[in-house]
């Protein structure tokens, strides 16, 4: 941390305190990861967070090529749906799950009959080339600016293991509720690894 008289750095603590603002660097290791020059994506409506998690298990085991795979719950659907006035392009429900793959071929196929194995081939849109995968992409990508115009939310980026994340996303709305009558919760984020990023209109302040 920083001495009384901000003189700088207590070397006696060093990175202690110092959120990563002063290390000493031993080692850089540099991995290099291909370049793919061809993609596929997918918006799969399911209809609770059971089904997102039992979707994701599928296809993180039938996806060799999997690169994106993302959750939006139906709260963050409806207000980004709303902000950008447009109609979804499938239908709302508890979740929307964005698959993505990619690789030196075309993934078309491989996504595809991935989706009809795992049994989400039901209220699922594929994008058949760049403009559609932006197109989807940018509902994902819209989330924090529909929010932000709504008012100021609280953020939160939590972890959830994939085991306990169906029973994080029915609790947290009850959970937010009980503590903040009137808040409305948010939740998307990278399904595969349960990292979320919560959100939470409504009140001036929590706890």
């Amino acid at each position: 941390g920083l001495p009384k008289d901000n003189a700088g750095y207590d070397l006696a603590q060093l990175l202690i305190g110092s959120e990563g603002t002063l290390a000493v660097i031993t080692r850089v290791l540099w991995a290099a990861a291909p370049r793919f020059e061809h993609r596929a994506l997918a918006l799969v409506a399911v209809a609770s967070a059971a089904a997102a998690v039992d979707a994701a298990r599928e296809l993180l085991t039938r996806l060799a090529s999997l690169e994106v795979l993302e959750i939006v719950d139906q709260a963050a659907v409806g207000i980004t749906l709303e902000h950008l006035s447009i109609d979804p392009p499938v239908p709302v429900t508890a979740a929307w799950v964005i698959v993505g793959c990619a690789g030196s071929a075309d993934p078309q196929e491989e996504l595809a009959a991935a989706l009809f194995q795992a049994g989400l081939a039901d209220d699922t849109v594929v994008a058949i080339d760049a403009t559609r995968r932006a197109r989807l992409l940018t509902i994902r990508e819209s989330v924090t600016e529909a929010l932000g115009a709504a008012g100021i939310p609280h953020k939160m980026d939590v972890g959830v293991p994939l085991a306990r994340l169906a029973v994080f996303l029915d609790d947290l709305p009850r959970v937010v509720a009980d503590a903040a009558p009137g808040a409305r919760t948010f939740v998307y984020g990278h399904l595969g690894d349960g990292n979320l990023h919560v959100n939470v209109l409504g009140p001036e302040q929590i706890g």
